[in-house]
């Protein structure tokens, strides 16, 4: 068996541990448990983890809306879950699906997902809005989204969430580094249509998070 297999094998049990513990301490009214979920904003179903079943998400749908109605969460989230997986889902909740966080960036743009989610009023944020600097190719050595950071006086990094949030998406870009930090803030400037346009279609897909557990949930 490969190492792949007895990854993807481990998650999906840990998956289903983690929910069975999380159903169990709530209808016992676990204690500690009440507090952790006041604090908590989003409660994402990772699919990424393991390939629910249709029986399995309707039951995690009706358990998340009852969280809701207990005020213990304020939205309920999801993450990597494409149009052949919301579809089926969102006539099965009550309360609206809040956000959908995907991969998303100028080399993977997903307008059709992007564009699913909106119409249904699904906010899109987006994880690895940068890319990923140790892959080819790198987004932030793109020679046209060099040309519009220098047109605007921004690094590529500033333009390139920019752009994502221009699309009416969030970005959510990780550091380590304070200066960073700092400078991905610093986003109080605007790309003119015809720059967006460029950014939006380069010609390149590229998806630097890969599907590990053959889940299916990056399937368009």
């Amino acid at each position: 068996m490969s190492f792949g297999a007895i990854l993807r094998q481990i998650s999906t049990i840990l998956c289903h541990f983690v929910s069975f513990c999380v159903i169990l301490c709530h209808f016992l009214s676990f204690s500690f448990f009440s507090i952790f979920f006041t604090f908590l904003h989003f409660y994402p179903l990772f699919f990424t983890l393991s390939p629910f079943s249709p029986l399995f998400l309707t039951f995690l749908t009706l358990f998340f809306q009852k969280l809701v109605d207990d005020k213990l969460v304020r939205h309920i989230g999801v993450s990597n879950f494409s149009p052949l997986h919301l579809t089926p889902l969102i006539p099965l909740t009550r309360i609206p699906i809040a956000v959908n966080q995907i991969e998303l960036h100028p080399y993977l743009p997903q307008h059709a997902l992007v564009s699913f989610c909106q119409s249904r009023d699904i906010h899109v944020t987006a994880y690895s809005p940068l890319g990923s600097g140790g892959s080819k190719p790198c987004l932030l050595e793109d020679e046209e989204v060099k040309k519009v950071a220098g047109k605007v006086g921004k690094s590529v990094a500033q333009v390139v969430l920019k752009w994502g949030i221009e699309r009416g998406t969030s970005v959510i870009p990780k550091t380590v580094k304070v200066e960073r930090l700092k400078e991905n803030s610093m986003l109080d400037f605007d790309i003119d249509r015809e720059d967006m346009e460029k950014i939006s279609s380069l010609g390149v897909e590229k998806r630097y998070v890969p599907d590990f557990w053959n889940s299916g949930c990056f399937d368009e």
